[in-house]
């Protein structure tokens, strides 16, 4: 029992574990879309700033040096944007994986302590007829081997008598022959157990 408590804990810690972990997941997620967003954001920033910087240049208002640096902003933020839903998609992948994996060891868990609720359920003891105890088999609190009998339960829905039969008779009685048993005014049916 100590042992199925010590799993059913663990199998708790573990369920926490994923619930944290899905919220882990949620939150870095978040985190790489923004970043995503902010690349996007930034390209976009970017593209309109060298549109502004051609024009002005074609106009004879800014010089080239500026064009050609604004070209080189534009391409740094389409590798940023491009690595950033690179970035987001792995690590998508990566936190489905590892969620998985938590997933799994709870399914482990839960399966141990099933198997351990099944032992500690076993430790039952049941008799297979309702009935009174009648004789204590082994001591209290003996280590004994499974399948090993405890004790005796004395059926009470069935009764069982022994009777004295002069020997003239005996060869005329066969086992499960019917028998009829009577008490005052009261008549039971039996059969012949033994003879």
């Amino acid at each position: 029992k100590n042992k199925l408590e010590q799993e059913q804990a663990t199998f708790d810690s573990l369920q926490i574990d994923v619930e944290r972990a899905g919220i882990d997941n949620r939150q870095k997620q978040l985190t790489a879309k923004k970043t995503f967003d902010q690349a996007t954001i930034d390209r976009q920033t970017a593209a309109r700033e060298g549109e502004r910087n051609t024009k002005g240049f074609q106009a004879g208002a800014i010089p080239e040096i500026n064009v050609l640096r604004s070209k080189d902003a534009l391409a740094k933020a389409e590798i940023d944007v491009s690595h950033a839903e690179q970035d987001s998609k792995l690590l998508g992948e990566t936190l489905a994986f590892e969620l998985r994996t938590r997933r799994l060891a709870l399914d482990r868990q839960k399966l141990l302590v099933a198997d351990l609720q099944r032992q500690v359920d076993q430790l039952k003891i049941r008799s297979p007829v309702s009935g009174q105890v009648g004789q204590l088999l082994v001591q209290q609190k003996a280590n004994v081997a499974a399948n090993t009998g405890l004790l005796t339960v004395i059926d009470l829905s069935t009764m069982e008598l022994e009777l004295q039969v002069p020997e003239v008779f005996a060869h005329d009685l066969a086992i499960g022959m019917p028998a009829e048993i009577l008490e005052g005014d009261k008549k039971y049916t039996g059969a012949l157990s033994a003879v």
